[in-house]
Parts: structure tokens; C-alpha cells; sequence
């Protein structure tokens, strides 16, 4: 109940918002063009006393019919007196005025407007209105209360469907809303992985290369190549995932190594080992690059956050229905490795895309583990 009456509370609170009402579009003077010649054809047969009142009444409600959207309320009230004043005047001389076909459906194009793209205070405004005057204009005509009431269901239910709409369109904004963040979210995480991974171990290289350039000039200069081969396989890297990222498919945002030994580094200081029997192309493009991605940040984290490293191993299996990433180190993680940064946040959203389980924390003695377990589907 209190979910409900808070869904109710919401959706008018949303009314108080104006619509942002478009200015007049190419078929709006279509509209203008199409209903002007009804309403001449109409008042060429018709005749009668009131011809030139329902010109005029028409010929202005057609001018501002294009400007509905951010207009309603004026032209909705400008509307309601003009007819009011028409129907008192039809009653001073014992005949009716009459609604004509050109002039009543660009009436109910503005009121559907009132409720679809203006602020609740607006449409508070209008509506009694609109409805005064025509129960007025009604019986002062001598008509019946009752013989109103088909009109203003019409209007009602014209209002009930404007607001749908409206309802529809915000929920499409925030629909779109929602896969422009979830696309910056897998952009971010693509850069972090990606660039972090890489530029960390350029990082280590360029530290060994200052900390031997004086006592062994030709260690300096063997590290600095592996900068420079570090450089470009990270600018190959990049290259790669924007060509991703800028491709049509929508199947998935992230680049798929075909396997972990990629990682593999045994003359790294510290060592990287790699121990996987997997082959990432049999599997889907999600589950492949999570596996590459985690693996190749929980290398990064090691080299950023521990010190006193020795080694760092990734050992992946697989199991009848699920597969297993291991990562860990024997390092001694740093007053930085608080766990909250990017690095965990990316890895377990990916994880949790795959309904899948993630565990990253220290061990027992020493060092840092990473466990991850990926559930296979069919297609995997």
C-alpha cells in the first residue's frame, strides 16, 4: 500500500515539471493547411448568422495551433472565453452556435497538449476553466447538466491519454538514460583495465631502469626497451578497444584475448606465471573478457599495492558448469590497498553482469588472493 501511494505521489510530483514543449514542426502547418480548408468547405455550405464569428473563432485557433506545445494554457483559456462568449451570445438571440468540425478537432489537439506538455500548475489552471465555461456556455443555452457530461468524459479521457504519453515518453528518457551510463560504465572500465594494466608495468620498468643506470648501464637500457615494447602494445591496446567500442555490435562492449598466457611473464620482477588450459575463444565474448580483464588487473593491483613481491600467480580451470580464475601474490599489501578503488568496483560489476562470484582480500599469512567463479551457460 505505502509502495503504491508512493508510485501515485511520484508520478503527479512529475507533473510539476513542464514537458518541454517543442516549437512548431513541419506538419504542424500541414495540420493548419488541412483543417483551414475544412473549416472554409464548412462555412461556404453552412451559412447562418454566426459565419463570421465561427471564421474568425476558427482562423485564430488554427494560427495557434503550430505553438500548442508551449502555449496551451493561453490558448486553452483564449478558446474557452471565445466560446463562452459565443454560447452567451447564441443565448441572447434564442439559437445555438455551432461547434464546427475545422475548429473542434484543433480544440482537442490543444487540450491534449494541456496535458501532455504542461506543468501540473498549468493544467490545474486550465482544466476548471475549460470546464466552467463550457457548463455555463451549456446551460445558458438551456441545456441540461447531464447533457455535459459526454463532454467531458471525452476530455477526460483525451487528458488520461496525454498523461500516458507523457508517462511513456519520460520512461523512455530514462531508459535511454540508462544505457548512456551503463556505456560510460563500460567505457571506464575498458580504460582502466587497459591503460592502468600496461602503464603500471611501464611504471615498474622505468623504476628499475633509474634504480641500475649507473651501476649497470645495459640492465637500464634493457628495461627501458621493455617501456618502449610496453608503450606500444598498450597503444595497439587502445586502438583496439576503440575500434570496439565504435563498432555497430551491441553483443558486447569489450575486447576477448583468445588466452590468459598473454600475461605470462617469467623474467618480470616479480615473475608472472600463468597456469590455464582455457581457450577464451570457445567461450562468449562477456565471459572471455572478464577472465582477461581480472586477471590482468589483479596483476596490476599486485605490482601497484604490495610490496616485497615475489611472484604473482593466475591459475584458471575449468569445471562441468562453471570456471574458476585464481590470482595471488605473496606480497604485503600497502596502507593504499583499501579495496575501494576502481579496480574492485570494475571487476565486480563485471561479475555481477554474470551472475557470477567474486571474492578479493588478503590470505591467511601473507600476500593477496582473487577468486573468481563464472557460471557457463549453453552458449558458452
Amino acid at each position: 500500500m505505502i509502495a503504491t501511494i508512493k508510485l501515485l505521489h511520484d508520478q503527479v510530483t512529475s507533473l510539476a515539471v513542464e514537458s518541454h514543449g517543442r516549437e512548431p514542426q513541419r506538419r504542424d502547418w500541414f495540420w493548419v493547411l488541412l483543417f483551414g480548408a475544412i473549416s472554409v468547405a464548412e462555412l461556404f455550405f453552412a451559412g447562418g448568422p454566426w459565419v463570421l464569428l465561427q471564421g474568425i473563432t476558427a482562423a485564430a485557433l488554427l494560427v495557434a495551433l503550430p505553438w500548442r506545445r508551449k502555449f496551451a494554457l493561453p490558448i486553452v483559456l483564449l478558446a474557452s472565453l471565445v466560446f463562452f462568449a459565443a454560447d452567451i451570445a447564441a443565448a441572447s438571440k434564442d439559437v445555438s452556435f455551432e461547434l464546427l468540425g475545422g475548429i473542434g478537432v484543433p480544440l482537442a489537439m490543444v487540450s491534449y497538449a494541456l496535458f501532455r506538455w504542461s506543468s501540473l500548475q498549468h493544467i490545474l489552471i486550465g482544466v476548471p476553466v475549460a470546464f466552467a465555461s463550457m457548463t455555463a456556455g451549456s446551460l445558458a443555452l438551456g441545456e441540461r447538466l447531464l447533457d455535459t457530461l459526454p463532454g467531458m468524459a471525452f476530455w477526460f479521457g483525451l487528458g488520461a491519454l496525454a498523461v500516458a504519453m507523457r508517462y511513456r515518453a519520460t520512461l523512455l528518457r530514462e531508459r535511454e538514460d540508462q544505457v548512456r551510463l551503463a556505456e560510460r560504465h563500460d567505457l571506464a572500465r575498458e580504460l582502466h583495465d587497459t591503460v592502468a594494466h600496461h602503464v603500471s608495468a611501464i611504471a615498474v620498468q622505468a623504476q628499475a631502469a633509474q634504480f641500475v643506470a649507473a651501476s649497470n648501464p645495459e640492465a637500464a637500457a634493457e628495461s627501458m626497451k621493455n617501456v618502449e615494447e610496453l608503450a606500444n602494445r598498450t597503444i595497439e591496446e587502445m586502438r583496439r578497444m576503440v575500434g570496439i567500442l565504435r563498432s555497430d555490435n551491441g553483443e558486447s562492449r569489450t575486447t576477448s584475448p583468445t588466452t590468459l598466457l598473454d600475461l605470462q611473464d617469467q623474467q618480470a620482477m616479480p615473475p608472472i606465471k600463468v597456469e590455464s588450459g582455457l581457450d577464451l575463444a570457445e567461450l562468449s565474448s562477456p565471459i572471455s573478457a572478464a577472465l582477461y580483464r581480472i586477471a590482468q588487473e589483479s596483476i596490476s593491483n599486485a605490482r601497484r599495492h604490495n610490496r616485497n613481491l615475489t611472484f604473482i600467480d593466475v591459475t584458471a580451470r575449468r569445471h562441468h558448469d562453471h570456471i574458476e580464475l585464481e590470482i595471488t601474490n605473496d606480497g604485503t599489501p600497502t596502507a593504499r590497498n583499501s579495496g575501494s578503488g576502481y579496480g574492485l568496483i570494475g571487476m565486480q560489476e563485471r561479475i555481477d553482469a554474470l551472475e557470477g562470484t567474486f571474492e578479493a582480500g588478503p590470505l591467511p599469512t601473507t600476500g593477496w588472493r582473487t577468486l573468481v567463479t563464472i557460471p557457463l551457460r549453453g552458449s558458452a
